[in-house]
């Protein structure tokens, strides 16, 4: 795995290099379909998280948690004591 992110590393500082290049070269063509695809990837990982968080947000609603009954401690001292 380390391995890969130092490649991904160094890949994306080529298609950073490549695309500043003059014209359209081949490198800059490939630089620019990498980058594309890098993008959209990102678009569709936003998307999948956005999916799992709308699904989870219906399933409180339907199902919602039971009420929490820990009571939480006041700041005055004198209203933690036992009723």
């Amino acid at each position: 795995m380390l391995a890969f992110g130092k490649a991904l590393t160094a890949i994306r500082n080529r298609v950073e290099a490549d695309l500043r290049l003059p014209g359209l070269p081949r490198e800059k063509v490939v630089a620019a379909v990498v980058k594309l695809l890098e993008s959209s990837g990102e678009r569709r990982e936003e998307q999948c998280v956005m999916q799992m968080v709308t699904t989870y947000v219906k399933k409180l609603r339907n199902n919602p948690p039971a009420p929490n009954t820990t009571r939480i401690p006041s700041a005055n001292p004198s209203a933690n004591v036992p009723e």
